[in-house]
C-alpha cells in the first residue's frame, strides 16, 4: 500500500513538472535550446547559444535578419586581403539602431548585434539616462590585420567583429565608451551594463578594462572561445 502511494506521488509530481515545463516553454521559447531562435523575441537563458550556433549554420541567418526587419545585403565570398577570406558576410548600414558607417559583417554578428541593440542598449539607455538612443558610432568592422603583438588574425580580418564607441542621443553628448566607462553617475553605470549583458550574446567582449587599446571602445565578436573583459 505505500508502495503504491509513493508511486503514486511520484507520477502526480512528475506530471506537475511536466505541466510546469511545458507551459514555460509556451510563454518562453526564447529559454530553451531547441525552439528556433528569433531575433524580435526578448533575450532568453539560450539566446547566447543559438546566436554561436548560427556560425555552424550561416544560410539560416539572412532570413532571420529579415524578418526582424533588418536590411542586410548578403556578400559572395571574396578575400579582403593575405589570409582574409570572407564568407557568409552582409552589408548592413543599421541594426536596430543606425550605424556610423555601411559595415561588412558576417551575418551572426549582425544578428547578435540586432539582438543587443534592440534588447539591452535602446532600454537601458532610456532606463539610466532618460533619453532614447538614436544611433551607434562604430570604429568599423572588417579590417584585414593581426592582433596586435601576435601572429594570429584578429576576428575583423574575417569581418566577425565590430567595434562600438559611443551611442548617439540625438543632439545631446553621446554616451562615450573612452569619456564615461567607468565614470560614477548614470553614464558610467548604463555602460557597464552594455557591457556585461554583451558578454550573454557574444563570443568575446573586450572594453577599456582589457588593456589601454580598447580605451575608447567596446570589442564585440562572435569567436568560438568566450571571453568578457
Amino acid at each position: 500500500m505505500l508502495a503504491a502511494v509513493r508511486l503514486l506521488t511520484v507520477l502526480v509530481l512528475a506530471g506537475f513538472a511536466l505541466f510546469i515545463a511545458r507551459d514555460h516553454a509556451r510563454r518562453f521559447p526564447q529559454d530553451l535550446p531547441w525552439t528556433p531562435l528569433d531575433l524580435n523575441a526578448p533575450i532568453g537563458w539560450a539566446t547566447g547559444g543559438k546566436l554561436l550556433a548560427l556560425r555552424a549554420h550561416p544560410e539560416h541567418c539572412p532570413a532571420l535578419l529579415a524578418a526582424a526587419g533588418i536590411a542586410a545585403t548578403p556578400l559572395p565570398a571574396y578575400d579582403a586581403g593575405p589570409g582574409c577570406r570572407i564568407t557568409g558576410a552582409v552589408r548592413v548600414k543599421s541594426l536596430g539602431l543606425p550605424l556610423d558607417h555601411s559595415l561588412v559583417m558576417t551575418c551572426p554578428l549582425a544578428a547578435a548585434m540586432t539582438v543587443w541593440t534592440r534588447e539591452i542598449v535602446v532600454p537601458t539607455v532610456r532606463q539610466r539616462l532618460g533619453v532614447a538612443p538614436t544611433g551607434l558610432a562604430d570604429l568599423g568592422s572588417l579590417n584585414c590585420r593581426r592582433i596586435a603583438g601576435t601572429s594570429r588574425l584578429s576576428e575583423h580580418a574575417h569581418a566577425n567583429a565590430v567595434d562600438i564607441a559611443a551611442i548617439r542621443i540625438g543632439h545631446d553628448r553621446p554616451l562615450n565608451v573612452a569619456r564615461d566607462f567607468g565614470e560614477d553617475g548614470p553614464r558610467g553605470a548604463a555602460l557597464d551594463d552594455l557591457h556585461a549583458a554583451a558578454c550573454r550574446l557574444f563570443g568575446t567582449v573586450l572594453g577599456p578594462n582589457y588593456n589601454p587599446a580598447h580605451h575608447d571602445h567596446f570589442h564585440l565578436d562572435m569567436a568560438s572561445w568566450n571571453a568578457c573583459r
